[in-house]
């Protein structure tokens, strides 16, 4: 059965937040900025685009100011495969693209700014079990076709060319904290988790990788 791997992929940019609700922070509602009507003229809706909410002071760039990333050049180390900070840091930015643009949250609320330590450390568990994911693929000789991930990012771009979310590719990118690079990354591991979850006949590699949130 085809995937729709666009939603695959945005699925695993999100898993952060479907974590638990404990963990995901919450949104202020935007405040309407319109002059009220006159009495002549119905009251219209102040709505505001979430690519404007986003942009908006309290944005990422106002988290990014309120976590604290490690001096040290590696952050973890799995089996011997080093984490560098440096990832660690990028992967923490695309976690705040996706959960500031999903639920519109304002970095410069103090409530919703507490939760992200939680936030920091389920990035680097996600890490790690992508690290064990790689791993564990490499021991049972399970590849991801470079073929097959050119094809899957031609079907994205194709649902996003003809979608009305975003405006363009490059506007998918960088509304969530994307590169073409690290977007290869994440479906090559989608491509790693189906193959094998196909060779193990099932759910069974959620037991032998903690990656349950790469097997969306």
């Amino acid at each position: 059965m085809k995937r729709n791997m666009l939603v695959t992929i945005l699925a695993l940019m999100l898993a952060l937040a479907a974590c638990g609700q404990e963990a995901t922070p919450t949104a202020s509602p935007p405040t309407p900025t319109a002059p009220p009507p006159t009495p002549t003229e119905p009251p219209e809706p102040a709505l505001t685009p979430a690519t404007e909410l986003a942009a908006e002071p309290g944005g990422v760039e106002v988290a990014l100011t309120l976590v604290t990333i490690p001096e040290q050049d590696v952050i973890a180390v799995v089996n011997g495969e080093e984490i560098s900070t440096v990832a660690y840091e990028q992967e923490l930015a695309r976690a705040l693209y996706a959960v500031t643009s999903q639920y519109m949250v304002d970095w410069n609320d103090p409530e919703n700014q507490s939760f992200l330590p939680a936030l920091q450390e389920q990035v680097l568990d996600q890490a790690i079990d992508r690290a064990l994911l790689r791993q564990l693929a490499v021991q049972e000789g399970v590849t991801a076709d470079q073929e097959a991930i050119e094809a899957e990012i031609s079907e994205i771009q194709a649902q996003i060319q003809g979608g009305e979310v975003y405006a363009d590719w490059a506007s998918f990118l960088t509304e969530n904290g994307l590169t073409e690079e690290s977007l290869r990354g994440l479906i090559a591991d989608s491509l790693l988790a189906d193959g094998l979850t196909e060779l193990q006949g099932g759910p069974k590699v959620v037991e032998q990788v903690q990656a349950s949130h790469i097997l969306v």
